[in-house]
């Protein structure tokens, strides 16, 4: 449920950032797109790692928080400490994958199955094996993994790569 909560109040970004991954490999239109989106149910990475690395470790925190507190007024302060760090500090260092994570499953979701794509390397990006590798490997139908087994970017944390459709 907690998790469902955070996911629900960015919902409308990663389904922004999702469509703007779908239309920088496809011309389809819209309707099209959004359709493609919802089949290949291009949210869920984002929702599970919003859910696995935001919302878990604050419920971890807090349940600590629940457990050490020696009274009412020690456990407001700290719930409020461990929230104040999540907000100030935690979110924003994932907030980006998540939407990262959107992107690139929505470039996924757009691509013709089977078609050829190749992994792009940001060159202003973190310096990657793992991108390096996919990157390397040239042209994979859509949908198969790349050798690092992803089958679409964010390879890592702060990874910029996307996908590109091979065209002949």
């Amino acid at each position: 449920d907690h998790a469902e909560r955070y996911t629900t109040s960015i919902h409308d970004d990663l389904h922004k950032a999702a469509m703007a991954g779908a239309a920088t490999v496809s011309a389809a239109k819209k309707t099209q797109l959004q359709s493609d989106l919802r089949s290949a149910k291009a949210l869920k990475p984002a929702e599970e790692y919003l859910a696995a690395n935001i919302v878990e470790p604050l419920r971890v925190r807090l349940e600590r928080a629940v457990a050490d507190a020696t009274d009412n007024d020690e456990l407001g302060s700290m719930v409020r400490t461990v929230y104040r760090e999540w907000k100030t500090q935690r979110i924003d260092e994932h907030l980006e994958d998540v939407v990262r994570l959107a992107f690139g499953r929505g470039q996924l979701a757009a691509v013709t199955p089977g078609a050829s794509v190749c992994w792009m390397v940001d060159p202003n990006g973190p310096a990657c094996p793992d991108a390096e590798d996919n990157a390397l490997a040239g042209a994979v139908a859509a949908g198969d993994p790349f050798p690092t087994e992803h089958t679409f970017p964010p390879a890592h944390a702060g990874c910029k790569c996307m996908l590109a459709p091979v065209t002949s």
